[in-house]
């Protein structure tokens, strides 16, 4: 069960790093105060020409293990982000899970089909919301998914989406690793294609702080 509350805020925060020399192809290092250092398994860096370094996963063995911090567990509201470039739209690709190896508690942000897919788990079967707009094959998207104690929010590109949905739950995690790009136990469901900037919060994001953050980074992939 969480044990961090509410106060912790940003958990997981894959900051951007402009320039410089090749990001470590080793450790994914996370910015937030706990320091969720992520192990990376076959995933290379790809610098845009803004200069931003994003990450590219091959669809098969790319993934990273953020590992199992109770930090990461989240109790009552959440915040999941990312920029992602899908080489595809096919099948259901994994961005962050913290619900692998048959747990019935956790959360997930993915791609489904050309659907932006969020699942939050407790205790039981999940409890998830689909998009109605579509996302694109070799495009740069902002997708955000957000749920707070009444309401779970689908964003993309900083758009609010039609579809939103009521719901009660109270999302926990035991000691299941957190996974960017796949699941780190029975990792099904691989992600190709590029992966920019991904973040947890323990919290929920308004739709005005989800738009302002899609206006902050947009020039970075130029959208």
């Amino acid at each position: 069960m969480i044990g961090t509350g509410k106060t912790t805020g940003i958990v997981l925060d894959v900051a951007r790093q402009r320039g410089g020399a090749t990001p470590s192809v080793v450790t994914l290092h996370d910015h937030s105060r706990f320091s969720n250092d992520g192990a990376m398994t076959n995933v290379t860096w790809v610098q845009l020409p803004s200069g931003l370094w994003v990450m590219n996963f091959n669809g098969a063995t790319s993934f990273i293990n953020c590992g199992t911090s109770q930090s990461l567990e989240i109790s009552g509201a959440i915040t999941i982000l990312a920029w992602v470039r899908p080489d595809n739209v096919a099948g259901s690709k994994t961005i962050i899970d913290k619900r692998s190896g048959g747990v019935t508690e956790g959360y997930e942000l993915r791609l489904n089909t050309d659907k932006l897919d969020m699942l939050l788990i407790e205790a039981g079967p999940a409890t998830r919301q689909v998009t109605s707009a579509s996302l694109v094959s070799t495009a740069w998207q902002m997708i955000a998914g957000v749920a707070d104690s009444a309401l779970m929010t689908l964003y993309i590109n900083g758009v609010l989406d039609a579809n939103t949905l009521a719901w009660s739950g109270y999302m926990a995690t035991g000691p299941v690793s957190l996974g960017i790009g796949k699941k780190v136990v029975a990792g099904g469901n691989p992600f190709a294609g590029l992966i920019a900037l991904p973040r947890v919060h323990n919290y929920a994001y308004s739709a005005a702080q989800i738009y302002a953050h899609f206006q902050a980074e947009r020039g970075f992939f130029g959208v």
